[in-house]
């Protein structure tokens, strides 16, 4: 749910699976789940947790209804890469 391409890379993909943030690279298919609200095999139903999920209220009174943001630019490293960054609301 809620995919979204990363602006700084577009090679990169974020989408929420289960209450939690996954990464995926377009090129090398490769997945990465980024937070760890629920254990591997719980049941979503039952637990209310969630990360990158808008609240209830904010969809329904703010229209807001994505909880996690890609950072507009790739900060550069040492050795040639690039670090990509997420923020995201937790809610409990």
């Amino acid at each position: 749910m809620d995919p979204k391409i990363c602006p700084a890379d577009p090679n990169w993909i974020a989408f929420i699976h289960s209450n939690d943030i996954w990464i995926s690279n377009l090129a090398t298919k490769e997945e990465q789940r980024l937070t760890f609200v629920h254990k591997e095999h719980a049941n979503v139903e039952e637990d209310p947790k969630s990360a990158g999920v808008a609240t209830f209220v904010l969809q329904e009174e703010f229209d807001r209804y994505t909880g996690y943001w890609w950072c507009p630019a790739a900060e550069p490293t040492v050795g040639g890469g690039k670090i990509l960054r997420i923020l995201y609301e937790e809610n409990d």
